[in-house]
């Protein structure tokens, strides 16, 4: 009798969703060090195996010399535990990174590199939304925000904030999962501008952007059979400056001379940036 109420407990036992999509999973995160900082996008590159157990392998699309080799991340849907794995030189130690079974009054290692003094921090509440479970922490992050896991996502520091070399200091500005959105930030208002793409298509198969750099129009030229449905343009700091519906011509004598990524997006959610010189 004991043995029938075990296993049905943990056959019928509810599932935490998982912080992957099913082809295409991708965190923006906005960093500091120091008195240089920016706005990178984190993705799925693969799957791989390691250790005895099966990772997806993630990597930064523009590293600015950190985090160079990428990391691996683990997670058991059952438990509500996800693990991290640093890939550089030198390392070789298993972290857990989120624990989505933490309940209100629990600790929990969130130590970094960054901010090695936090390894016993205590759940200040938690909650269930719609969109899942979220776990608060008596800590705080930019704009005095709650450190906070999120349930589908990782946490609103990102899913590597765990990274052994770099000094970062990361927040979580949007993530995506089979090209939708599943979370959007509080302090900047939902403001998600990647300043690179998933990584779903080749920009250079897909469009050509001329004359490169830019005096007055850009010209897009679709070279493949991928409908756009919408086109947008961010500046160097990744702050969105226009958005429109996708069209073969943009207007560039209205912007200031500098450094401005087009980021298009097709109608299954892909999405593909190149950069331009005005």
């Amino acid at each position: 009798f004991l043995i029938f109420i075990v296993t049905t407990g943990v056959a019928s036992g509810q599932p935490y969703e998982s912080m992957f999509g099913s082809t295409s999973t991708m965190w923006i995160v906005k960093w500091y060090n120091l008195d240089f900082g920016g706005i990178d996008t984190t993705v799925v590159e693969k799957d791989t195996l390691a250790f005895g157990f099966n990772w997806k392998k993630i990597i930064k699309t523009n590293s600015f010399g950190f985090f160079e080799s990428g990391a691996l991340l683990r997670e058991d849907t059952l438990m509500g535990k996800v693990w991290y794995h640093p890939l550089e030189p030198g390392w070789d130690s298993t972290y857990l990174a989120f624990d989505f079974a933490l309940e209100e009054g629990d600790t929990f290692d969130l130590s970094s590199n960054y901010d090695p003094w936090l390894t016993s921090v205590m759940v200040d509440s938690t909650e269930i939304t719609n969109s899942g479970k979220r776990i608060r922490f008596n800590s705080y992050i930019e704009q005095a925000e709650n450190i906070t896991f999120i349930e589908g996502v990782g946490g609103n520091q990102g899913p590597i904030y765990k990274e052994s070399s770099g000094l970062l200091h990361p927040y979580l500005l949007c993530a995506y999962k089979d090209g939708v959105q599943t979370y959007s930030n509080i302090s900047y208002e939902g403001n998600c501008s990647p300043p690179t793409s998933i990584n779903l298509i080749d920009p250079a198969k897909a469009i050509e952007v001329y004359p490169n750099p830019v005096v007055d129009v850009l010209n897009i030229k679709n070279v493949s059979e991928i409908e756009f449905e919408k086109v947008e343009i961010y500046d160097a700091l990744g702050r969105k400056v226009s958005s429109e519906w996708y069209h073969t011509s943009i207007d560039f004598k209205s912007l200031l001379p500098g450094l401005y990524y087009i980021r298009l997006i097709a109608s299954k959610g892909q999405i593909i940036c190149k950069s331009v010189l005005h």
